[in-house]
């Protein structure tokens, strides 16, 4: 029942339900309390429980009972101490997937400590990323600055751009919803994957989507799968399946 927040400079705020301040921290003052990052992008829950922090200067991870900071100074995870790294992605309790500003995305095995980065070089569309997500089959989505690269299970990359049915080479934010169809979200409006057939298809204003767009890291999904979008003048608000 508490919430936690980033702030632009003063580190991490938690706060009970009664909005009273349980906890500040900050990059400063002892190692064993304080975050690597002086600006934090991203807060996580792990899979083992921990609060999971990225920004610049890589990651770490706070015990929410005793507030303990662990820096991964002995695992594969220092290797991004020196770099930014704005998003963060678990697909199981092994396997977890970061942004890397301007570098793609990599790929970390904590089990077998093996890293994997994924750039143009070897078949992503774009290294600017904006989101990441995943469906139930584990295929991974990175939607990035030039449109949307998806890195399927087998092992090969599909890309997508205007070209292949987006309605901009663009894709801002990305939304699972139940029937396992990723959402992907831009300044134009959306597009609906279907994992099952390939498919693609497209929503606008034509279909009661804001005129304005939809603003980066502005997207989010309710238990009861409803869909809420931040646009440049507040927000939209709707079921996926209200579109088709």
């Amino acid at each position: 029942d508490r919430v936690w927040a980033t702030t632009i400079t003063q580190g991490i705020i938690v706060i009970d339900k009664n909005n009273k301040l349980v906890r500040h921290i900050t990059h400063e003052g002892p190692e064993k309390y304080r975050i690597k990052q002086e600006r934090a992008n991203r807060l996580v829950i792990g899979p083992d429980g921990f609060i999971w922090v990225t920004g610049r200067n890589g990651i770490c991870r706070i015990n929410p009972v005793s507030f303990e900071v662990d820096q991964f100074n002995d695992s594969i995870l220092s290797t991004f101490d020196t770099l930014n790294c704005p998003l963060i992605l678990f697909t199981d309790k092994d396997n977890l997937w970061l942004s890397i500003s301007s570098g793609g995305v990599a790929h970390c095995n904590l089990s077998t400590q093996v890293i994997t980065r994924y750039t143009t070089d070897n078949g992503l569309i774009n290294n600017g990323i904006f989101d990441l997500g995943v469906d139930r089959n584990k295929n991974i989505y990175v939607a990035t600055r030039q449109g949307l690269s998806i890195l399927l299970a087998n092992g090969r990359i599909k890309n997508f751009t205007q070209k292949e049915g987006l309605l901009i080479n663009r894709a801002e934010g990305l939304l699972l919803d139940k029937h396992n169809r990723m959402w992907i979200g831009n300044d134009i409006g959306l597009a609906c994957y279907t994992p099952q057939d390939s498919s693609l298809t497209t929503f606008d204003t034509r279909h009661g989507l804001s005129i304005y767009g939809f603003r980066v890291g502005s997207y989010f999904q309710m238990p009861n799968g409803e869909f809420f979008f931040g646009t440049p003048h507040g927000l939209q608000y709707f079921y996926p399946d209200s579109l088709f």
